[in-house]
């Protein structure tokens, strides 16, 4: 029974033995084998990775060459940093062998590193209108995007043209054009376009109409702020025949940030031809003829008035989409010098007082200034062919003390100067008996300024005034006439002739007393180092003056002793002579 058993086991034995190849090689027929592998890459070397079985030797061919071989034992595949090809279809073909059978599988990968050539058909810098085609062609497939100041408004896929229109905004629009390949390449283009519906501004202009500036220094930039790049130009009006007409003066870009300026713009020559110089248009020497005779001391007082001339200048600004703005300014030009300058007028130095002008009445309102001015006539005429009529002194400051001239503005010298000129317009004044000497004095000066050394505010207000001066520009004019042939009861006799004007600026400086700080004008040394040594003099002094004090008081005992007694001695011996004798 034991023996037939042990016989069944063996034939069981024996048919699993032939039974399990053929059952195993009926269910694997084929390998596992799978890849992961794009079909488009911007990359130069990738890894393959798939799945296979397990152990099973994997052969990687590129473009039909064997470039990997190995084995597997988990089963999953990856070949690191595979070079490709670039720029064209590289064939991949993984083999795998595994149990007597094999598996293959072939995959094609592009290798693109080119972008994509993105071309936009042109688009304007600056438009008015409301909207904009954007529009363009790619050189390959690609996928395009735009986007308007961050914001996607428009899409498309696998295309190689596009064409879209986007609504602007009112100012920068900022445009910004994607096109990314299959290979994941991406090209952009930006333009910004600006929308413009608005004409320009001009702001912040100088100098402001109603400027006023003495003849012959007539001279300044004109500058503002406008829209930026706009084209600006500058004219200047001028009258012909009864009619009026723009000049063109100067023209510049403005720049990015909208500013322009026109530098050195001589307002009273304007441009080459023009002028606006008052003795071109009869109020200086041609202003003498036509004038009525009057008596002497008799005056015209219109003569003694600010001649000035108003000139107008227009700014004009164009935008890249002509729209234009213009703003008109007017520069006033005042007469300082007129006439036929028959006279020579001098301040002489020597008379100028005080020499130095004190804050302290400057604050309190009781400073008064003087100087003596000499008028001499230099016209060619001999003495008494020629007489002064009157002399009058006026501020210079600018159209009026409450607006000074330009090249006075922003200088505390004038400011402060012509301030002080508010309250005391006209001086006091007296001459020789010729009119050729004349007193001039200006009494009661007061500035709101030097109340600040009730502070103690020296520093500040030095600073302010620059070189401790005060400057007073002053306007002479001198009414003159001179004697002239003429027939009086048929004779032919000299007389004088009608007043004539000439006027003349001049400006007289006074210095002011501002305390010296002694930190400002002695070495370190003597004042750091000279004031410890003085100090220690004085303790030494105060120690020895008690045993001074004594010494003294011995020493002048004992002198009005030895005086006592040299008298005593005398006395005795004028005594002693006299009884001898």
């Amino acid at each position: 029974m034991s023996q037939r058993k042990n016989k069944l086991i063996g034939a069981w034995i024996l048919a699993l033995v032939i039974c399990m190849p053929l059952s195993f090689a009926q269910v694997k027929t084929q390998l596992i084998l799978e890849l992961n592998v794009p079909d488009y890459v911007n990359e130069r070397h990738i890894d393959v990775t798939g799945r296979t079985e397990q152990n099973a030797i994997v052969e990687l061919w590129l473009n039909g060459k064997l470039v990997r071989k190995t084995t597997f034992p988990d089963g999953d595949i990856i070949f690191y940093d595979i070079a490709l090809e670039p720029n064209t279809a590289n064939i991949i073909v993984v083999k795998s062998f595994a149990l007597g059978l094999s598996a293959e599988k072939q995959v094609t990968v592009v290798c693109d590193l080119v972008k994509p050539v993105l071309t936009l058909t042109e688009l304007p810098l600056v438009t008015k209108e409301q909207k904009v085609t954007v529009s363009g062609n790619v050189s390959e497939s690609a996928d395009i995007e735009i986007f308007l100041g961050g914001n996607s408004v428009f899409k498309a896929e696998n295309v190689q043209s596009f064409s879209k229109e986007v609504v602007l905004e009112e100012g920068e629009n900022t445009l910004l054009i994607t096109a990314v390949d299959k290979a994941g390449n991406k090209e952009e283009v930006s333009h910004t376009v600006v929308k413009d519906t608005k004409p320009p501004k001009i702001e912040n202009l100088y100098p402001e109409s109603g400027a006023f500036y003495y003849e012959g220094k007539a001279i300044d930039d004109v500058k503002g702020k406008t829209e930026p790049f706009a084209d600006v130009k500058l004219y200047v009006i001028v009258t012909e025949d009864g009619k009026e007409k723009r000049e063109l003066v100067a023209e510049t870009k403005a720049d990015a940030d909208g500013y322009f300026k026109f530098e050195d713009v001589n307002f009273e020559n304007p441009k080459k031809g023009i002028s606006f110089s008052i003795w071109e248009l009869g109020l200086g020497v041609g202003a003498e003829a036509g004038i009525e005779e009057v008596a002497p001391g008799e005056e015209i007082e219109e003569w003694y008035e600010q001649k000035v001339i108003s000139v107008r200048f227009v700014v004009v600004a164009e935008d890249a989409v002509k729209h234009k703005t213009e703003k008109q300014f007017t520069i006033g030009i005042g007469t300082c010098w007129s006439g036929a300058f028959k006279f020579d007028i001098d301040v002489l130095p020597e008379y100028v007082l005080p020499t130095l002008l004190s804050p302290e009445r400057l604050a309190e309102g009781t400073e008064r200034i003087s100087f003596v001015m000499n008028v001499s006539y230099v016209g060619g005429k001999p003495k008494g062919d020629w007489q002064i009529v009157d002399v009058r002194i006026d501020h210079a400051c600018g159209r009026s003390l409450a607006q000074l001239a330009k090249e006075y503005e922003d200088d505390p010298r004038y400011e402060v100067a012509c301030e002080m000129l508010k309250r005391v317009p006209h001086p006091h004044k007296d001459s020789n008996r010729d009119k050729t000497l004349w007193y001039v004095e200006f009494k009661n000066l007061y500035s709101e300024e030097f109340e600040e050394l009730v502070n103690l505010k020296w520093d500040e207000l030095r600073k302010k005034l620059r070189f401790n001066q005060l400057i007073f520009p002053l306007r002479v004019t001198i009414a003159y006439r001179e004697k002239e042939e003429k027939v009086v009861d048929g004779k032919l006799r000299k007389v004088f002739g009608p007043v004539k004007y000439q006027t003349k600026c001049i400006s007289v400086a006074y210095f002011v007393d501002f305390p010296v700080d002694p930190r400002d004008v002695w070495p370190d040394w003597l004042i750091n180092d000279g004031i410890k040594f003085a100090n220690r003099t004085v303790s030494a002094i105060n120690k020895v003056m008690p045993y001074v004090d004594k010494t003294v008081m011995g020493v002048g005992a004992a002198c009005i002793g030895s005086m006592l007694g040299r008298f005593a001695v005398k006395v005795i011996r004028k005594a002693v002579c006299a009884w001898e004798s």
